[in-house]
């Protein structure tokens, strides 16, 4: 007799079977990465037991070279799934420089199938499916025991589906988990399929886009490296394509393209992929992001209506659709959007995002904050850092909306220290800078910038410090910073572009009507909020009052980017100084009620904010 046995443990108010690869709390599944799964299963298995730092490396990781931080972080992403911190170690006790303990009560209980085995002479064996004849109690003459055995399972082997794939079953749940919101699993869960097929382009093409998304633009052009090789390979040049595999070669050359800079190649690759395989929503979905941050608005309603009408509940489909309703400032449509996803039991953190940013467009701070630290228990409950970012960016949105610029400073400070990347951090840094910038703190903003290039040299970055010098008035070292990035002027396109003469403007001395067609022509290049308000600052200056209502008030006309993709508190600044251009037009009702905007905006104000724009 000869038994298969699955051993399944039971602890406080989970069922852990690592046979299936599977832990229930009160038979709700609990999302762990293949790693801290792995890891738990081995404590669990050993509980009581002393299980030390190397015995661990070398079970869950084996030749992988890791680090013993890797080890903490897989520990602590554990414990926030099972429910408790460091401190209590209700389950995984630390045993300082040595390893781990589970310390819970486990029940252990197996599950048992057996098969009969006899003595004597081998005997045929007929395939598992055959069972069913006996099952039904039917029993075969000896002579034709053999025959059935070979014609039988010939025919049933021509009409049973074929094995089941564990590469496709890995991305699929990868496909699942990146609809839950959770890319950090759906990467961890894509990278085990690519482990166990390295050329298995549609994983490799969905965890590029996934590391994208989330920033690690190096690991994606990793994933991204095997696909483009083999698309080019001579063995596959002329051979006939299907539409899927058009697809997926396009969506890898489109993100190739992003990874250069070069928006609108990769916007027509993306084109091209979803006219190649008209059934693929990761395609569209890709479309429609890209699109929206071009502001090609119409562009990606089109993607966006095709993805919903090919899977009206795809989350990403559905983030998409609200994020345009939030560029398009049609802020009740996107809340109406949430709400019926909601009702129709569609969840996804990231709908927290833009739902948060159209509360705070239609004056709802308190609203907009609900949403923010939804997203932020999000990354919490997902160990995920990059909602947590951009939990954290949505906060200090409102806060910039409200004024409070100096608690927004301190938000941005905290993030900055627990960013991991170093690309992350000079992000952080110009973004202080932008800040400091507008309020009139022409020297931190230098000092941040010079923080953010001594952190990263990165092109895009560089053109963003570029920017941001010369708008507090350092052209010199603006110039020299694109001087030194020529070589990617082509590739940026037209942000290399804007930020020339953005530059060239600080170069007319004396003469403020060159100033501001300089300043105009930088935005016509490149219409980004920060640049219409430095453009209407100039027009004010020149005193062009009525051309500079005209340009705040295309930064009113887009409140929802500016929320979403700039410095909030241009929305109040913008107020404000369309509040003077009225009084100086004599308007004193439209000067009045747009002072009143900014009143509301800024209740909670710091004094100095109050002070710098003198509200009377």
């Amino acid at each position: 007799m000869e038994q298969d046995t699955a051993v399944v443990y039971k602890f406080g108010p989970f069922i852990l079977e690592p046979a299936e690869r599977r832990i229930t709390k009160e038979s709700v599944p609990v999302d762990l990465t293949v790693r801290a799964f792995d890891l738990l299963a081995l404590l669990v298995a050993r509980h009581g037991k002393l299980v030390t730092k190397d015995d661990i490396i070398e079970a869950v990781w084996g030749d992988v070279n890791v680090t013993e931080s890797n080890l903490t972080t897989t520990i602590s992403t554990i414990r926030k799934a099972l429910g408790e911190d460091s401190a209590q170690q209700r389950y995984i006790e630390t045993i300082p420089k040595k390893g781990y303990r589970f310390v819970s009560t486990v029940d252990t209980s197996t599950g048992t199938s057996e098969a009969t085995t006899t003595e004597g002479p081998p005997e045929v064996v007929s395939p598992p499916w055959s069972s069913m004849a006996r099952r039904n109690g039917k029993v075969l003459l000896a002579g034709l025991v053999l025959t059935f055995a070979i014609t039988g399972a010939l025919q049933i082997w021509r009409h049973a589906k074929p094995p089941s794939d564990p590469t496709i079953n890995l991305f699929h749940r990868a496909v699942g988990l990146e609809q839950a919101g959770n890319d950090m699993l759906a990467l961890e869960t894509l990278n085990e399929a690519i482990r166990l097929k390295p050329d298995f382009d549609d994983a490799n093409v969905k965890a590029a886009w996934i590391a994208y998304e989330d920033n690690e633009d190096d690991r994606a052009l990793k994933y991204l490296q095997g696909v483009i090789d083999r698309s080019s390979s001579p063995a596959l040049r002329g051979a006939p394509e299907s539409p899927h595999r058009r697809c997926s070669g396009l969506k890898a050359e489109g993100l190739r393209l992003l990874l250069l800079g070069d928006e609108d190649n990769a916007l027509r690759k993306l084109q091209l992929a979803a006219e190649a395989d008209t059934n693929d929503t990761d395609a569209l979905y890709y479309l429609i992001d890209l699109a929206t941050e071009m502001n090609l608005l119409e562009e990606a309603n089109r993607a966006a209506s095709r993805c919903r009408a090919l899977d009206g509940s795809n989350s990403l489909c559905i983030f998409g659709s609200i994020t345009i309703r939030v560029y398009e400032n049609r802020f009740n449509d996107a809340i109406t959007e949430y709400e019926q996803a909601s009702r129709a039991g569609v969840h996804f953190p990231w709908f927290d995002g833009p739902i948060g940013f159209a509360k705070l467009a239609q004056g709802d701070p308190s609203g907009a904050l609900e949403h923010f630290r939804a997203l932020q228990d999000s990354g919490t409950r997902m160990g995920s850092s990059v909602h947590f970012r951009a939990s954290q960016e949505g906060i200090v949105g409102v806060a910039l909306y409200q004024g409070r610029i100096e608690d927004a400073r301190r938000q941005v400070i905290a993030a900055l220290d627990t960013s991991r990347s170093d690309y992350d951090k000079a992000s952080y840094y110009l973004y202080l800078a932008q800040i400091d910038q507008l309020h009139g703190h022409s020297h931190e903003a230098k000092q941040e910038v010079q923080a953010a290039l001594g952190l990263s040299q990165s092109d895009d970055l560089a053109i963003l410090a570029a920017r941001v010098l010369a708008t507090s008035g350092d052209y010199e070292s603006a110039r020299n910073i694109l001087n030194a990035h020529q070589g990617a002027a082509a590739r940026l396109g037209k942000s290399y572009a804007a930020a020339e003469r953005l530059v060239r403007a600080g170069s007319v001395k004396g003469a403020i009507e060159e100033n501001v067609a300089a300043l105009a022509d930088a935005y016509r290049y490149d219409p980004a909020p920060e640049v219409a308000y430095y453009l209407a600052r100039a027009q004010m200056q020149a005193g062009s009052w009525a051309d500079a209502v005209n340009t705040l008030n295309g930064i009113q006309n887009a409140r929802g980017r500016v929320l979403v993709d700039s410095v909030a508190s241009l929305l109040p600044l913008s107020e404000y100084n369309l509040a003077v251009c009225y009084q100086r037009l004599g308007n004193k009702a439209e000067a009045a009620k747009h002072l009143s905007a900014v009143e509301a905006m800024w209740s909670q104000a710091d004094p100095d904010t109050k002070d710098t724009i003198a509200l009377h």
